[in-house]
């Protein structure tokens, strides 16, 4: 059948009109939304950089190191010379132990920063190589 005659041209029209409608209908036109979507798989395959994150380190000294030092020895009123000599050594005996443990204290603690210290550039390191690989 013609439909490029004169005589046809009201049904040229509504032929054309119907076949938008069923083309609408059946899908022909895509979608507003669908590029996106078919876009999407693509942004999931770009390289994304992510820094490497490890857990803390803490530092965590003895119980026996963090305990204070013994308080010097009272003197009672009318204390003799023995047992002022007594307290004296007494004391100079809890003196020494405190340094000890001032000293194993001081020691923990130099131990725990390096040992941050290395961790920290070991970080760096991993952080360094994981953003070298990024495109």
């Amino acid at each position: 059948m013609r439909t490029d005659l004169p005589m046809h041209r009201h049904v040229n029209r509504a032929m054309n009109r119907a076949m938008n409608r069923h083309a609408t209908r059946a899908g022909c036109r895509p979608a507003p939304w669908l590029l996106p979507v078919l876009l999407l798989p693509l942004w999931g395959c770009s390289t994304t950089y992510v820094p490497v994150v490890t857990p803390p380190l803490k530092c965590e000294t003895p119980a026996a190191l963090r305990q204070g030092c013994a308080a010097p020895t009272l003197l009672k009123e009318g204390s003799t010379y023995g047992e002022l000599l007594g307290a004296y050594l007494q004391d100079r005996q809890a003196l020494q132990r405190c340094a000890l443990q001032h000293e194993a204290l001081k020691q923990a603690v130099a131990t725990c920063e390096a040992e941050i210290e290395r961790h920290n550039a070991e970080l760096v390191k991993l952080n360094d190589a994981a953003s070298q690989k990024k495109p």
